[in-house]
């Protein structure tokens, strides 16, 4: 009776935090898909979904090139064969997140870029990108 006991407590704390691990996969997924969203759109040129994507300071800051007719252009060629990978990704405590990407060129090097994604109230995109550098 005591070894059942003990089994029957050992998999119910392990449902307990298979629970919490399906419980983070919503806010993964949202995390994955905007800065899928994103990554993809510079390859593409897709000005307007970066323009969705971009929020606060990288949104000022980008906006005369997301303005400009020839920007599309533009990013379809300097991204050109460029394969992305998340790397890694921390949730701060304000729920925002910073994403480590690999950027691959070819021929070049693999380079690291981070992405600070703050939360919005949209249900499109759960997360906003606020700023994006080599290192923020």
């Amino acid at each position: 009776m005591k070894k059942l006991l003990r089994n029957m407590i050992f998999i119910l704390a392990s449902l307990s935090g298979a629970g919490q691990a399906l419980a983070v996969q919503p806010h993964l997924q949202a995390m994955d898909g905007v800065v899928g969203a994103y990554l993809d759109a510079q390859v593409k040129g897709d000005v307007s979904t970066l323009s969705a994507l971009m929020c606060g300071p990288l949104l000022e800051k980008r906006r005369p090139l997301l303005d400009n007719p020839g920007y599309p252009a533009h990013l379809v060629n300097a991204y050109l064969g460029a394969r992305y990978s998340l790397v890694h990704h921390q949730v701060l405590d304000s729920g925002d997140v910073r994403a480590e990407i690999s950027v691959t060129f070819p021929g070049r090097e693999p380079a690291r870029r981070q992405l600070l994604l703050k939360r919005t109230a949209s249900a499109t995109w759960p997360y906003c990108v606020a700023a994006e550098s080599d290192a923020i």
